[in-house]
């Protein structure tokens, strides 16, 4: 008996140490679960902070300004007449104005260009007629030979998007987090 007693304090001594290793681990993976549940807590709120920073400091005109001055807008190097140039400029200073219904009228009168795609996406976009804008922006987007092609890059369309969430929650267009929009 005295055998069979040690083979199973020999038996329950392993088992135990099996346990053992399998609380440990147990233990160890919930201790990483907690971590990661942690971290990913914090880059939550840090990405909210954030788009916070970032919708308070994107603003549509100061937007479709910086777009308007990466146009290619030259009298020399458009292959087009020198009215549509002019009137091309004129939709710049426009929409730099923040006049988008001036902009607009004078859009319609032009003929389909590269350029005419920009500034109807830009004026649309000023006059916070998304819809439209996203599809002279798909249009370009979908285009690889179009003109303004490259300008659509990441930065653009977070800006683009931010500025769509932000109407969205504000729709009167005053106020957006205790700021007065421009």
């Amino acid at each position: 008996m005295e055998i069979k007693e040690i083979k199973d304090r020999v038996k329950i001594e392993h088992n135990r140490e099996l346990i053992d290793k399998v609380k440990e681990q147990l233990h160890r993976e919930k201790r990483m679960r907690q971590v990661l549940s942690i971290f990913a807590k914090s880059f939550s709120i840090f990405l909210l902070l954030v788009f916070f920073h970032l919708a308070n400091q994107v603003k549509v005109h100061q937007f479709i300004l910086e777009q308007v001055n990466k146009a290619y807008i030259n009298v020399e190097t458009i292959e087009r007449s020198r009215l549509i140039t002019y009137s091309l400029q004129g939709v710049a200073m426009e929409l730099k104005q923040g006049n988008y219904s001036d902009a607009k009228e004078i859009l319609k009168e032009l003929p389909q260009s590269h350029h005419k795609d920009w500034f109807v996406s830009l004026t649309y976009l000023g006059l916070k007629d998304f819809e439209t804008s996203q599809e002279y922006l798909v249009k370009i987007s979908t285009q690889t030979d179009h003109l303004y092609h490259d300008n659509i890059d990441y930065t653009f369309c977070m800006k683009y998007h931010v500025i769509q969430v932000r109407n969205f929650y504000d729709q009167e267009g005053k106020k957006y987090l205790g700021r007065t929009a421009e």
